[in-house]
Formats: C-alpha cells, structure tokens, sequence
C-alpha cells in the first residue's frame, strides 16, 4: 500500500543524515496511515480525483502549521511581505 502513495507525492528529501532520513520516512508513513484511516471514515472524498493523496498531504501540511502562522502574522516588527504572504495564505486578503 505504502509503495503505491509513497513515491508520488512524498516529504522526502536528499539527505546523508540517517536520522533526517528516518524522520521523513516515518512522516511518509503516518501520511498514508492518516489518508487511509480517513478514506475509511470518508469513502465519497474526492472520489473522482486522482491524486487524493497529494490533495490530503496538503490540506494535512496546511492544518498543522496553521497555528504557527496565525501566531507568527501577529508578531510585531514583521517585514511587510512576510506579512503579506502569511495573510495570503490564510486567506485574510
């Protein structure tokens, strides 16, 4: 099951550090576990796409650092196109 997601759309990078590596890999694998736990409880999501698992590691990738760059856009002092590109993202326009 891994290998039919994992290379596809993927955290992995190029490293010679064994343990950056080993943290990807396990970032991949939680990945697809939490895709198929929610495929289970969703069977009708995205059904006609075809790369449900890129669309769900970017939804995924999105809700986790949310928090941080809610935080981060309040900060004082913040260059003004940091600020713009976290509004942008959060869809404050």
């Amino acid at each position: 099951m891994i290998n039919n997601y994992g290379g596809y759309c993927s955290c992995r990078v190029k490293t010679r550090r064994w343990p950056m590596a080993f943290f990807i890999n396990c970032l991949d694998i939680a990945a697809v576990n939490a895709l198929v736990i929610w495929l289970y409880k969703e069977p009708t999501w995205n059904a006609r796409k075809t790369n449900k698992h890129c669309q769900f590691l970017r939804e995924l990738g999105m809700q986790l650092i949310r928090p941080q760059m809610e935080r981060r856009s309040k900060q004082a002092g913040l260059d003004s196109h940091i600020q713009q590109t976290l509004s942008t993202n959060l869809g404050n326009r």
